[in-house]
């Protein structure tokens, strides 16, 4: 919940406002634009979700990861994780592989919801 709630939430507001960037509510819209404003919805989409709550991925990860014995695990929990984290290095630590996220992150991401607008256009102007 404290990462899925912010990240989708910046998700499918990227998606929203990158697709109205391209396609502005109200005026129509034309399969050109829908596919285009699907990609710039999706690469926004990736883009906040990955690139802007990165270090709550870092510590999921960590922790999702940690030993499933109780008594060899390394975290006790969120913040114990965060501390941890922090410790071996400072905010560095918690961007570990985030260029390479990132850069995959915004053209699947936009694949995806070029996709979706594309679907979901059709299935309007068809049903």
């Amino acid at each position: 919940m404290l990462r899925n709630v912010p990240c989708f939430g910046l998700y499918f507001l990227g998606s929203e406002l990158g697709f109205r960037l391209v396609n502005p509510p109200g005026e129509p819209t034309s399969p050109k634009s829908v596919f285009f404003g699907g990609l710039v919805g999706g690469g926004c989409a990736g883009g906040l979700f990955w690139g802007t709550l990165y270090p709550l991925e870092t510590i999921k990860t960590r922790m999702q990861s940690d030993h499933i014995v109780k008594e060899k695990r390394l975290y006790s929990g969120v913040i114990d994780c965060a501390k941890k984290t922090y410790a071996e290095g400072g905010v560095k630590s918690f961007f570990k592989g985030y260029v390479p996220s990132l850069t995959r992150a915004v053209p699947v991401n936009a694949a995806i919801f070029c996709a979706v607008f594309n679907v979901k256009d059709a299935m309007h102007h068809n049903f």
